[in-house]
């Protein structure tokens, strides 16, 4: 099961859901229970970090690896050989829940405050644009439906609101993984997002402002590439990971 939100995939719970109101739903023992069946929950940047990994493995030399998902939720998936570090930790990872602006008093629906998602989705990079377009009259996006393809467009044609918006996001973003850049010594982030398709403006300032932001020993040698990958190609990597590590196995052997 894939699925947006605060979750736990190792008691299966979601404690909270992007788009739904839920708590504390413990999905995985009910489905258990009811089916027989070994249930495996996790969100959707797991199976998009893993299937690339898998896709990309005998010929991409990075192994350290920040997979980035920037969609309607925000969430990362840290790979080292192909493990994820939850896997080790058993915790889950929840990267878009750290409190970033508490003074501009956005709720999440994780139950916090000012949370990075509430800052960088791409519902909150589209009301950024609506609350700033009354300052920018010559805006291309005040001719055009307010959407990621067309602040896209508009970065494409040069104009200004747009550029800026993509600036203040990359801004953001850069903060906290530069910290994990200079913490796990990351060799390559992956993107998988809409605004891929400006990618090369993009990376450029996440890159210049990751550089601000961690020492050149850990950052220099930092690449970021776009993943194109979409949720439902990649549903069964989290099986394919199972069935590497074991863990499926030694269920299905013990009936």
């Amino acid at each position: 099961i894939l699925s947006d939100g605060v979750l736990d995939p190792y008691t299966g719970v979601i404690h909270h859901h992007a788009h739904f109101n839920i708590n504390q739903l413990a999905i995985g023992e009910y489905l258990t229970e009811h089916t027989g069946l070994p249930i495996y929950l996790h969100p959707s940047v797991d199976a998009l970090a893993l299937k690339d990994y898998f896709s990309h493995l005998a010929k991409r030399k990075a192994k350290n690896i920040i997979y980035l998902q920037l969609q309607d939720v925000v969430n990362i998936t840290v790979l080292n050989h192909g493990i994820t570090l939850d896997a080790n930790t058993q915790r889950p990872n929840l990267f878009a829940h750290t409190q970033y602006k508490k003074t501009q008093n956005i709720p999440c629906y994780c139950g916090g405050v000012g949370c990075l998602e509430t800052h960088t989705s791409l519902p909150a990079i589209l009301q950024q644009a609506n609350n700033l377009l009354c300052n920018y009259s010559d805006s291309y996006l005040q001719h055009n439906i307010i959407s990621i393809d067309s602040i896209c467009s508009g970065v494409k044609l040069g104009d200004t609101l747009c550029i800026q918006l993509i600036d203040n996001i990359a801004q953001l973003l850069a903060k906290p993984l530069a910290l994990m850049v200079n913490v796990l010594g990351t060799e390559l982030i992956l993107i998988n997002s809409p605004i891929n398709q400006i990618s090369e403006l993009f990376f450029d300032k996440l890159h210049h402002y990751i550089d601000q932001q961690s020492i050149p020993l850990c950052s220099s040698e930092i690449t970021i590439e776009k993943s194109t990958l979409s949720v439902s190609d990649s549903e069964s990597s989290l099986i394919q990971r199972a069935l590497y590590d074991g863990s499926l196995l030694m269920q299905l052997l013990q009936g």
